[in-house]
């Protein structure tokens, strides 16, 4: 049996709790990603493209497959911030912009 330090178990277990939120944070990011692109090519069919152009979206784990984020976007009238629900299964990726 290996003993550590109080200290050291405790630096061990920040670590395992980083690297844990680091590989959601990468999964959100992912994600975060899909959804914006998703977003951009269905806002570049139904307005002229380029007419709103998505900066940057945050999302939130809210629940076991529900995100909840902040969709920033530079649009005719300016910058706007849109909140965004995103809805995710094996196979699908459902988003909502909300008014």
């Amino acid at each position: 049996m290996i003993r550590t330090p109080g200290s050291l178990k405790a630096a061990l277990a920040l670590s395992a709790s980083l690297l844990c939120l680091g590989t959601a944070y990468a999964a959100n990011e992912e994600l975060a990603q899909e959804v914006k692109e998703s977003i951009q090519e269905e806002w570049d069919k139904t307005t002229s493209p380029g007419e709103n152009k998505i900066k940057e979206l945050t999302l939130i784990k809210r629940g076991e497959n529900k995100y909840r984020g902040l969709l920033e976007v530079d649009g005719p009238d300016g910058e706007e911030s849109l909140i965004v629900k995103v809805m995710v299964d094996d196979d699908n990726i459902i988003w909502e912009v909300v008014d």
